[in-house]
Formats: C-alpha cells, structure tokens, sequence
C-alpha cells in the first residue's frame, strides 16, 4: 500500500516538472517575464540560473548581478535574443536555509520571417532565382518547384538546369516552427529577352526603361501640341473679336452726322454770292426706312425744290467789261473794190 502511493506521488512530481518545463516559444526583440509568486522575506535568498549559470543572486537584502527582479521574485527578460535561449530555474530559501518555492522553465526564442521576395536575374542568357532579402539567423530556405519541395537544393541563389516553359518556383522560409513558415510568390525561370533583361524589368513585353521613355516622350509631345492648340484658339479668338468691334465703330462712325457739331459756314461767298446749301442740309443723307428715319406716324413735309443761286449783283464801283475784238474774218473781195 504504501508502496503504491509512493508511486503515485512519484508519476506526480514527473508530470509536473515535466510539465514546468516546457518551452516558452518567443521571437527575438519581445519580452517575457517568469512568474514566482513567492515574496520577498528578512534574511532569506533567492537564485535565479540559466542553466548552471547564476544569473540572479539576492542575499539579506543585497542583490548581484542587477536583474529585473520584483518583490515576488518574479523575473522579467525584455529585448529577448537568441544567447537567453535556455531554461531558467529559481530558488527561494528563507533565512535558515530552508527551501519556500523552486521553479524550472525553459525559453526558446526564435528569429522572425521576413517576406520573402523572389527575383529572376539573368546574366549571359543563364537565369537565377535570388529569393531575398537578407536571410537572419535560425531561418531555414526551402525551394519549391511546381509546389514540389526540393529536398535537395539549399543554395541561395537558385540555378536551375534547362528549366521547363511552364516551370513555376517559389522559395519558403521557416523558423523552425512547423506554424510558422511564408512563402513568396511564384516566378517562372526563364529570360524573356535575350541579353540579360529579367522579367522584373519587362513591360508589355518589351523593356522597361525603353518603354518608360517612348510614353514619357509621346506624352511631353501631346502636352505640347494641345498648348499650341489652345494658344492658337485664343489668339484668333482675339482677332475675330477685335475685327467685330473695328467694324461696329466703322459702321457707328459711318451713321453718325457730322453736322452734329458742323463747323460754323459763311453765309456769302467771296464774290458776295450766297452759299449754296449742302446736300446733307436737304435730307439728302437719310438712310433707308429703318435707319435713322422718322417715324412712320410723324408728317413729313414736302420736299422742296432747291432754288438757283442768284445772278451775282453788280457793284456801283464796277465798269461795263467792253467786248473783246473779235478777229476780222476773211471772204470774196467785191468785184467793187
């Protein structure tokens, strides 16, 4: 009976250690604290080791190496790197040396995945498959042909021999957890154009830069002419306009009377005749019905005949003009004579 229950606490006490030591996965850079729970006491020591080395050690109250150690004895590990992968074991005694709580843990820390980005690199019609970036450590590569690991292939980069047209690979990088793993995107191994021109650095078919300077070049172009065009629009609109009012001040200038202000007329010529009247006077320059003409219900008078300028008056002081001598004309002589 005894001896059963023996092994019954025996099977406990294995179970339970087991089952204190089980891995605590972390990534490098977080933090993790390891709980005690086990308060701070007069006179009393506490150890904490990562596997045989002391890394905490606090005696009466003094404590050596610093570490972030609370009143509970908990310890906290921040920053955490791939050198604090161990088991970290504690042990509290109180003043007369006997043991209050002992606790075992293990840590394994583990680097993170980058995305990992694959890239096709020709060079002297040979194709290569560079799958970055740069690799940290504890990172395990594994090449994927057609989803197909290759067990064999671990070099980065990858050179495949005579590669298939419908070959497809991709690369997938681990951390040693069988959870966590990431994959890149799939690429075919194959140089589209001769001379070493990857298919990173194709667009629509052709290369890229080439391509980037033909749209760029036809695209200045058609900014141009469509600044020409606008240019030209404007300057003819200008025109038409500056046309439309030379023509409306002409026809404006051609109506207007000038004898709205005339300038003041003799009444008598030089010889004492009088002026004759202009023709504008008589109405001679109305335009046709609809411009510049009276109204419809206003009478107009009857046009008038224009008078003949008197015979010029003859002064007192002024002489009978004689004839002129006219020239003795020539004929038969009488028979008389």
């Amino acid at each position: 009976m005894n001896f059963q229950i023996a092994s019954g606490f025996l099977c406990l006490y294995i179970l339970g250690l087991t089952a204190s030591e089980e891995c605590v996965n972390k990534y490098v850079g977080e933090s993790y604290t390891f709980k005690l729970n086990s308060p701070q006491q007069d006179g009393d020591m506490l150890i904490w080791k990562c596997e045989d080395k002391i890394i905490y050690k606090r005696r009466r109250g003094k404590a050596e190496p610093k570490a972030n150690v609370d009143v509970q004895g908990s310890l906290t590990l921040t920053n955490i790197s791939k050198s604090m992968n161990c088991t970290y074991k504690a042990e509290h005694h109180d003043s007369d040396g006997k043991a209050l709580k002992t606790r075992s843990e293990s840590l394994c820390v583990f680097s993170k995945i980058p995305d990992p980005k694959l890239e096709v690199k020709c060079s002297s019609g040979m194709v290569a498959l560079q799958c970055g970036p740069s690799l940290p450590e504890g990172i395990t590569l594994t090449w994927l042909k057609n989803n197909n690991e290759m067990k064999n292939e671990k070099s980065n980069p990858l050179k495949p021999q005579k590669p298939g047209v419908k070959d497809r690979y991709k690369c997938r990088l681990s951390n040693g957890l069988d959870k966590d793993t990431r994959h890149s995107k799939e690429e075919a191994a194959s140089c589209a154009v001769s001379g070493g021109v990857s298919n990173n650095n194709l667009l629509f078919g052709y290369n890229k830069w080439v391509m980037i300077g033909i749209i760029a070049g036809g695209g200045f172009l058609l900014l141009v002419l469509i600044v020409s065009l606008i240019a030209i629009c404007c300057k003819n609109h200008r025109r038409s306009k500056r046309k439309q009012r030379d023509e409306q001040e002409l026809r404006l200038a051609n109506l207007q009377y000038t004898g709205t202000n005339p300038r003041a007329r003799p009444k008598q010529t030089a010889r004492g005749q009088p002026v004759p009247p202009t023709p504008d006077e008589e109405g001679y320059l109305q335009g046709p019905i609809g411009e510049h003409s009276p109204s419809p219900a206003a009478p107009q008078a009857a046009r008038q005949p224009r008078p003949r300028a008197p015979a010029p008056p003859m002064e007192d002081d002024d002489e009978a003009v004689p004839p002129l001598p006219q020239p003795r004309k020539k004929g038969p002589r009488h028979p008389d004579y």
